[in-house]
């Protein structure tokens, strides 16, 4: 497992609240295991199955340390295109956004929707994560994922300008009612389909 995955894994199990923005997938918290494989089978199309499978696995197991008891609050921000975008095909697409539901209602996670009518807004296209800790002596850092690794921001200005940036997307995005209503539409759309 590179370093940089075992500090995300770290700081996903020592938060008390975690802010999430995303512009084109869904946070992989939040992702269901058929969303994680057509994920990770798209991304290295010469990979093996087996790989494949060892990153859903890997993401199961986030995932399931997260339920514990006194986890993560998780704030998602997610752009409209997020809930469009068929990563898998329909079926698996309609399975993760009836996941995204189910973890709203479940009070674990605040969903928010940035529709397209929105137009541009602050930080668009620039998916992070910021993870706040219980201990305010520790300082809360920002998660920024790339190809080949991924950046740690702790220094308190640059958290800070991503923290207001968080706080601008919010002011743009559905709250949680209209953003579950909005999913639901799109259940019944690809339903449909």
């Amino acid at each position: 497992m590179p370093d940089w995955l075992e500090t995300l894994i770290g700081l996903e199990g020592d938060a008390e609240t975690i802010l999430t923005y995303e512009s084109v997938l869904v946070p992989g918290l939040l992702q269901t295991e058929e969303y994680s494989r057509a994920l990770a089978l798209d991304f290295d199309r010469d990979g093996s199955p087996s790989e494949a499978e060892r990153t859903v696995a890997l993401k199961r197991e986030r995932q399931k340390r997260r339920l514990g008891t006194g986890r993560p609050l998780i704030h998602a921000l997610l752009d409209e295109a997020v809930l469009h975008r068929p990563v898998g095909g329909p079926q698996v697409l309609r399975g993760q956004l009836e996941h995204l539901l189910a973890e709203a209602a479940s009070g674990r996670v605040v969903l928010g929707v940035i529709p397209f009518q929105a137009g541009g807004y602050p930080a668009q296209g620039f998916p992070f994560t910021l993870f706040e800790f219980p201990d305010t002596r520790d300082q809360p850092v920002v998660y920024l994922e790339a190809l080949s690794g991924a950046v740690y921001l702790e220094k308190a200005h640059e958290v800070r300008r991503y923290r207001v940036a968080f706080d601008k997307l919010r002011a743009c995005a559905l709250g949680p009612g209209e953003a579950g209503a909005m999913i639901m539409r799109i259940v019944e759309k690809v339903k449909a389909e």
